[in-house]
């Protein structure tokens, strides 16, 4: 067999053994030239005169020449072909569940799509310039919450449950690429667990190019698995990053985005409360520690860079933070930026929810979209004392140079998010809203 892998106008051409099947298409008037069955190994063991040696020989190549056009891999049938990204728009899902509503494989909650909330910067920046449509997964699509998603370009509604198999083997037809995050404060740990594998296992079955994960810090492994710094919605996710990193990367790639707390949620249940004399008490339990915290459009263009770049980002844990956060910090950028009188309470995470600082119900079980019958279920007091352990005791990092490199425009200190966002301390709703179903809220 021969062939050249010298590109010409897009091209990739080779010589063929008589019979075999090729197949050429054109796309805004490129050609693209099928290659090779994806089934490598398989096809050529069919055709003995075709060593797995020179198979090796032959494929690499041809990738490498059409990655450095800027092609990646379609496959149509049971064929593989380049196909240069610049000139299609990609057909990507997003997985993100929550309980109601769904984006691709994830979804928002009955109360509130939030314009700040992860799942929507993610669908804003994959949809911004069109080249993804994208599909979004739903249970009500005359819900509020997801005509709002549906005003964003290129997005599609799906009806159906993101926790339901032939639901998602109907999403997943005639898709590329797939985003799942799942919503481990509704289904709990174990339900996360399963359903962040199977989903994985499904874009395989399925044929997708792409599986990217979304992830968080794992505290417990971070800690050495000490009992302080179990908590099950980082546990969780990270169960199923591992399993990721057990399979292989072809023929669907993966990728893990783990994230951080939002800076958005100093608007909300992180906020400063005004006392009598117009102070605003900071009072997140970090102790002396440093807790890292995303800009949430920035996070939502770390996931575009995933998906932009295949070769760079394939089986990779991508960590991404702005910069890390101390109480310290958040009193002093806050009174340099908006002028007003600030402090801080240093509390323990027990104190600060006995304290009034927050409103959640500390005795629920986290999982507030089952029974909580199962008892592997932590309370939710037990998961965010936990929590808070692990900013505490500053057990995750960041490589800020990588990530300054990956995007040279992100925001990279708390004054700057801080200015860009008029930030004032007040309250706007990002994640945890009072109306949310179920959620353990008091009151």
């Amino acid at each position: 067999m021969q062939y050249d892998n010298a590109m010409q106008g897009g091209v990739v051409t080779w010589q063929e053994p008589s019979g075999y099947r090729r197949r050429s298409t054109r796309f805004n008037s490129r050609p693209i030239t099928i290659i090779f069955n994806h089934d490598e190994e398989a096809f050529y063991k069919t055709r003995p005169s075709w060593s797995l040696q020179r198979a090796a020989t032959c494929v690499p190549p041809i990738r490498r020449a059409l990655n450095r056009l800027g092609w990646r891999w379609h496959r149509h049938g049971d064929f593989e072909c380049g196909v240069d990204v610049n000139d299609i728009a990609m057909s990507c899902l997003i997985l993100s569940p929550n309980v109601d509503l769904s984006v691709g494989i994830g979804s928002t909650n009955p109360a509130h799509v939030s314009r700040g909330s992860s799942f929507y910067k993610y669908e804003v920046a994959l949809a911004e310039d069109g080249k993804y449509d994208i599909r979004a997964i739903t249970r009500s699509i005359q819900s509020t919450e997801a005509k709002k998603l549906a005003e964003l370009p290129n997005v599609t509604l799906f009806h159906g449950n993101p926790y339901d198999e032939a639901d998602l083997q109907k999403a997943y037809k005639g898709v590329q690429l797939a985003f799942a995050n799942t919503n481990g404060f509704a289904i709990g740990e174990k339900a996360e667990i399963y359903w962040g594998i199977r989903m994985y296992e499904l874009a395989v079955q399925n044929h997708l190019e792409h599986f990217v994960w979304a992830g968080v810090d794992y505290g417990s492994k971070l800690g050495g698995y000490a009992a302080k710094y179990r908590c099950g919605h980082l546990d969780g996710k990270n169960k199923v990053t591992e399993y990721l990193k057990s399979q292989p990367t072809s023929p669907v790639a993966w990728s893990v985005l783990s994230s951080c707390p939002y800076l958005e949620m100093l608007s909300e249940n992180w906020r400063p409360k005004e006392d009598e004399s117009g102070t605003y008490v900071f009072a997140v339990p970090l102790g002396d520690g440093t807790v890292p915290m995303i800009h949430l459009e920035d996070l939502g263009l770390y996931c575009r860079w995933i998906f932009d770049h295949p070769v760079e980002s394939t089986g990779i844990n991508l960590e991404v933070a702005t910069t890390h956060v101390s109480l310290n910090d958040l009193v002093q950028k806050f009174q340099e930026v908006t002028g007003k009188p600030a402090t801080a309470v240093f509390l323990t995470p027990e104190e600060y929810f006995t304290s009034g600082y927050e409103r959640l119900d500390v005795d629920k079980k986290l999982g507030y979209g089952t029974d909580g019958s199962d008892k592997t279920l932590q309370t939710v007091g037990q998961n965010f004392i936990a929590f808070f352990n692990v900013w505490r005791d500053n057990l995750a990092q960041r490589d800020y140079p990588l990530l300054d490199k990956i995007l040279p425009t992100r925001v990279k200190s708390l004054e700057e998010w801080m200015k860009k966002t008029n930030y004032t301390g007040d309250y706007k709703p990002v994640l945890i809203d009072v109306t949310r179903r179920n959620f353990p809220i008091k009151g």
